[in-house]
């Protein structure tokens, strides 16, 4: 008696029949048998249809894969540069803008900060006004209408700033000294070589414009 050893026992749905001590001629129908069930099973019908899709599915597998990457690096937003500016344009600081403060014979150039005060102040211009002298080192004036303020405490007060105490007072200051107060920042003179003199200890009268 011999032991069956059918080389489709792992693909046959019949391999406990090639399991079976016999001869071997029913060891030879056996495997004919197991051969016919292969070929015309339904596993085999199976397996050939998987192996006819496996290029379809590796190429589809490759642009799912594609697609899914482009889309990862080209769907950041696009951010457009406001009032029709270019990204050039954006990107260029903004020059800030100049008045002249003349106190008698003598004239500066002061450049104004950015801010909401400045917007307020510069659109009073032009204005005359008579400035008190205050403790050596400043000439202040109160404004009729009350400006936006942003305050700051500076810490240290330098010759040729141009500030706003509170909501109206406006403040020129001719020295450098330290200073606990607060003050918006309106703007500073840019060269104020000369202004300690021009103000002198009295009160003065100043054109802004």
């Amino acid at each position: 008696m011999d032991r069956c050893t059918c080389h489709h026992l792992t693909q046959c749905d019949y391999w406990r029949q090639c399991h079976c001590r016999s001869r071997l001629g029913r060891y030879q129908r056996c495997t004919g048998q197991c051969n016919r069930r292969w070929k015309s099973g339904s596993i085999h019908q199976k397996h050939k249809l998987l192996n006819r899709m496996k290029p379809f599915i590796i190429a589809l597998t490759l642009y799912l894969f594609v697609n899914i990457s482009s889309c990862s690096t080209n769907d950041a937003p696009i951010v457009e540069p406001p009032n029709g500016e270019t990204a050039e344009d954006s990107n260029t600081p903004t020059m800030n803008e100049q008045i002249r403060i003349i106190i008698g014979n003598a004239s500066f150039t002061a450049t104004l900060e950015d801010n909401a005060t400045t917007k307020a102040f510069k659109a009073s211009l032009p204005i005359t006004v008579n400035m008190t002298e205050q403790a050596g080192n400043e000439k202040f004036y109160y404004l009729p209408t009350a400006l936006p303020t942003s305050t700051v405490t500076p810490g240290t007060i330098f010759a040729g700033d141009l500030m706003l105490w509170g909501n109206s007072c406006l403040v020129l200051f001719y020295e450098t000294f330290s200073s606990p107060y607060s003050y918006t920042r309106i703007g500073k003179i840019d060269k104020p070589s000369g202004l300690s003199a021009a103000v002198g200890d009295r009160n003065i009268t100043v054109t802004f414009e």
